[in-house]
């Protein structure tokens, strides 16, 4: 299907994005502040079947394991065991322009509660320019308890997605699905 739009715009990292090319701002930025936009013809994707690239910020060895598992069949997985290193991993891949599109992320972390993670992450992607809904990483917490409070807290803090433990197999990979096909849609 061809789009409707002649004016595709591409962030940095292979991410597109439709804006308002007579005011030169992506959706959800002031004008003049938005990540710089360029004109593209619209079958111009450089990376069509690019996999996703997926964060998991879990603690728990088994549940690490398990996740990393499963969601290696879906795309690039690197799993990071406290909330510092999934820091430092996500700042890395904002750093390269290879953003995360989706992250778990537990909230019962050894070192830094998950739902400061979180927004943690949500800082970082304003500052490299992810304002948009479309531009930013996808992020599903998960809590071994059924606790509503903490994760009311991070959906306050725009997670996308929760999960209680055990987590159920198949809800994990509708998410994932659902994801994907939001990307390629996008693409």
């Amino acid at each position: 299907m061809a789009d409707a739009n002649p004016y595709r715009f591409q962030r940095r990292g292979g991410r597109t994005f439709h804006g308002n090319p007579a005011a030169g701002q992506a959706p959800g930025s002031a004008p003049g502040t938005g990540p710089a936009l360029r004109r593209e013809p619209p079958s111009a994707d450089p990376e069509p079947d690019r996999r996703l690239r997926i964060l998991v910020v879990e603690d728990d060895p088994a549940s690490g394991a398990l996740l990393r598992q499963l969601l290696d069949q879906q795309g690039e997985c690197c799993l990071c065991t406290t909330g510092d290193l999934g820091l430092a991993r996500f700042r890395q891949a904002l750093r390269e322009d290879r953003p995360f599109d989706l992250v778990v992320l537990g909230l019962e972390l050894p070192d830094i509660p998950g739902c400061e993670v979180l927004k943690n992450f949500r800082g970082m992607e304003q500052l490299h320019g992810c304002r948009g809904l479309d531009l930013r990483s996808r992020v599903v917490v998960f809590a071994s308890s059924p606790d509503l409070e903490p994760l009311r807290a991070c959906l306050a803090q725009e997670a996308d997605g929760y999960l209680v433990k055990p987590v159920a197999i198949q809800s994990l990979l509708k998410k994932v699905a659902l994801l994907e096909a939001r990307r390629r849609a996008a693409a």
